[in-house]
């Protein structure tokens, strides 16, 4: 199956991915940090948030950003597309305000998975340190992390049959997604780039 690596928006001015935003969580959540692959047991569907973005952003339509701290946030079109291919994530409804106070048009929810899947192929992707985790591999160790990755190849045994997901053991921090799932973004019109793996 093909995958693509999705990006989130990027910020021309800032030259980085952004992160213009901070959330904080109603009910206040007993977790100093909230990933993507956190596990919460005390979540509940009456779970909300707020986003308030930097002075400086003076608009924001976007269907997928991600805060500093690792927080994924999709638009509603975005989640219920991604609700159909992946039936056991949670969305969390959040509310976003510019920094003077004014609602954000756009409805969004925050994306929890829960985990991260170890499905970076080991062996045919190139990346730094290959050497010494082919080794740990044999020897039925875990592989370090890697930070560098010059071509990522996607192993597809260890997948599971999912459409929208993380790798683990690399610093990737950008969803790895389906064709398929691309397919339906880009019949629905979501505003999205991607890369293809």
């Amino acid at each position: 199956m093909k995958y693509y690596k999705l990006k989130y928006f990027y910020n021309i001015d800032l030259k980085e991915a952004y992160h213009g935003f901070t959330v904080k969580f109603i009910p206040p959540l007993e977790v100093e940090k909230f990933t993507f692959t956190t596990s919460l047991l005390d979540l509940n569907v009456n779970q909300k948030a707020t986003f308030i973005l930097d002075k400086s952003i003076t608009s924001f339509n976007f269907d997928i950003v991600s805060s500093s701290d690792g927080i994924v946030i999709g638009s509603v079109d975005f989640c219920n597309i991604l609700a159909e291919y992946e039936k056991n994530f949670t969305f969390i409804e959040i509310f976003g305000f510019f920094h003077n106070g004014k609602p954000i048009a756009k409805k969004y929810k925050i994306i929890h998975i829960g985990y991260s899947l170890d499905a970076l192929d080991y062996f045919n992707s190139s990346y730094n340190g290959k050497m010494i985790n082919l080794e740990r591999i044999k020897k039925n160790q875990d592989p370090l992390l890697i930070k560098t990755i010059l071509k990522l190849i996607i192993d597809n045994n260890k997948v599971n049959n999912k459409h929208f997901f993380f790798l683990k053991n690399t610093t990737i921090r950008n969803p790895i997604i389906s064709n398929e799932l691309k397919i339906a973004f880009d019949q629905k019109g979501l505003k999205l780039e991607y890369e293809e793996l």
